[in-house]
């Protein structure tokens, strides 16, 4: 969140409130687990009330990874429509793909308990996020490579010394 510019801070933050949402979920996930299987050790007020914290972490691990894989997918939904105003074609494909997997990983791992499918969508979902953040550039770097030394067809780099002052 350091590293982040002005207008991608809004999106680093919300990411990680996602990600704090998904651990904080997984551990609701595995308190429910616990639960589950030490509530029948115990006496009946145990287990009475073993089912009661069992429904509360199982329902909230659920809303709360649902709520990361929403916040996650809507980020990556608008970075697909961005890429594509941008005419970055494969990022928006990255993108899209990255929001279209992790919201399946998510229905496949929670609603249908379809575990070998969503560790597919998973890995997919990993994979596609590595190859997105070794291709995207920041501003900066965009900036570099239309300056005067940088790496870009000349027809692309900027017209004056002004214009590359005013882009910067």
């Amino acid at each position: 969140m350091d590293e982040a510019t002005t207008h991608e801070r809004t999106e680093t933050q919300w990411r990680f409130g996602a990600l704090v949402a998904g651990a904080a979920g997984s551990v609701a996930d595995t308190g429910h687990a616990i639960l589950e299987r030490s509530s029948r050790m115990g006496g009946r007020l145990a287990q009475k009330a073993g089912k009661v914290w069992q429904g509360v972490f199982r329902i909230g691990g659920r809303l709360l990874g649902f709520a990361a894989a929403a916040v996650m997918a809507f980020w990556d939904g608008y970075n697909f429509v961005d890429k594509l105003k941008k005419g970055q074609t494969g990022m928006a494909v990255l993108y899209l793909a990255s929001a279209v997997t992790g919201l399946g990983a998510f229905v496949f791992l929670t609603i249908f308990s379809a575990t070998g499918v969503g560790f597919l969508f998973a890995a997919v979902v990993i994979v596609v996020n590595i190859f997105i953040a070794l291709w995207s550039n920041s501003e900066l770097q965009d900036w570099m490579e239309r300056c005067y030394f940088g790496v870009e067809d000349s027809g692309d780099r900027f017209s004056s010394l002004r214009a590359e002052t005013d882009a910067f």
